[in-house]
């Protein structure tokens, strides 16, 4: 096996020889979260986002009203996406679908990052 030369920095990518290695931590390699708060930082100009955050709130509410002793189950970031494509015509149960679909706005700044990351590291 080649030696690899490992980023010292998440976003960043180093190369040896014809390897390049790099991570990208979700959303932005500095906020806590996931792939599911990229994508709804992405959409918040959507009419929908409102409508969608306004309900993920609410169901919140009841889920630790039901749920007292562990409310660290509740991922607010998985259920606003799936309420967000609730509201999306046809109805897709998934980033991948959302994607195909053109459901996300991959023109967004939120996703500056990460493309330069994946252009650096592929090119």
């Amino acid at each position: 096996l080649p030696d690899f030369v490992l980023p010292q920095i998440p976003g960043k990518v180093v190369s040896k020889d014809c390897y390049k290695c790099g991570i990208f931590i979700m959303p932005d390699c500095n906020s806590s979260g996931m792939l599911e708060d990229l994508c709804k930082n992405s959409v918040k100009a959507n009419a929908l986002f409102e409508y969608a955050d306004e309900y993920v709130e609410k169901a919140k509410e009841n889920y630790k009203k039901q749920n007292s002793e562990n409310t660290k189950t509740f991922n607010e970031s998985k259920a606003f996406m799936q309420t967000y494509f609730a509201g999306c015509v046809p109805l897709v149960n998934s980033l991948g679908l959302a994607a195909q679909n053109r459901f996300l706005d991959f023109d967004n700044k939120e996703f500056d990052k990460v493309k330069m990351f994946l252009k650096d590291l592929f090119e």
